[in-house]
């Protein structure tokens, strides 16, 4: 990674540092995560999603340690999420063993394979925030227990940063008061974004779970919810919602 891209990483992560700074004082350490984003063709899901199984397949066969949680979205995106500990992880390449082992032509054929499946695809990094997520059982709860996702995109001007941060806050201060249900993660966007967004993540076993769960939560905050979404509306450019499903028939994990 060039000096220059060292420099342009940090003033971002300086930047989403800011945002934790101004709504807790002392967070616990956040953790980033690398994603790979492809928004795959309806006619070939059925075969990106046989691709996939190839790699794991490969990953399976020889051994290589790695990790990561695939997610598909409403809209045919699947995300590839991969927990890293610092931007330095990303001078790293996690397949270069794979191509060791399976060769060159054979690791090219499966990407190649890859290609005809979607129009473009992306990377970017996000960082999860202790301070702004509400996991009443603990953050350490295994993604394939709570299957059934559904995400709030909330973007931002960068001079409202710290005023989306501490709505998001009072959120989870209502959630902790109320005894809330409905776990959530807060991510905020990083390098590679291209807008800055607040992302929650709600978790639910299934989507009958997330209903039951979300009609309990209305209930008990009332109108109290309702002020402060009015009031992060007030600070956002907009507000998007998707609904998604872990795929642990997607997903790899092998740690050495």
């Amino acid at each position: 990674m060039s000096k220059k891209l060292n420099f342009v990483c940090g003033a971002i992560l300086l930047c989403i540092n800011t945002l934790y700074a101004q709504t807790a004082p002392a967070p616990a350490k956040p953790k980033l995560f690398y994603i790979h984003e492809d928004p795959v063709y309806a006619a070939k899901v059925s075969d990106f999603e046989k691709v996939s199984k190839e790699l794991i397949d490969q990953y399976k066969k020889y051994s290589i340690p790695d990790s990561w949680i695939t997610i598909k979205d409403q809209d045919n995106k699947y995300y590839t999420i991969v927990p890293i500990e610092n931007m330095a992880s990303l001078d790293h390449d996690p397949m270069a063993p794979l191509v060791e082992k399976m060769g060159k032509d054979a690791f090219r054929d499966i990407f190649k394979a890859f290609d005809q499946c979607y129009p473009s695809h992306r990377d970017y990094i996000v960082r999860w925030s202790n301070s702004l997520s509400y996991m009443p059982g603990g953050e350490n709860e295994k993604p394939s227990d709570f299957p059934y996702r559904k995400y709030y995109y909330i973007y931002y001007k960068p001079e409202n940063q710290s005023k989306v941060g501490e709505v998001a806050k009072k959120m989870k201060d209502l959630n902790v008061s109320k005894g809330g249900k409905l776990r959530y993660n807060a991510y905020i966007s990083g390098f590679g974004n291209s807008e800055n967004f607040l992302l929650i993540e709600e978790v639910a076993k299934s989507e009958d779970d997330y209903k039951t769960l979300d009609a309990y939560d209305k209930k008990m905050m009332g109108d109290e919810v309702n002020k402060l979404l009015a009031e992060l509306k007030g600070v956002s450019i907009r507000m998007e919602t998707k609904l998604a499903t872990v795929r642990p028939d997607l997903s790899y994990s092998l740690v050495k």
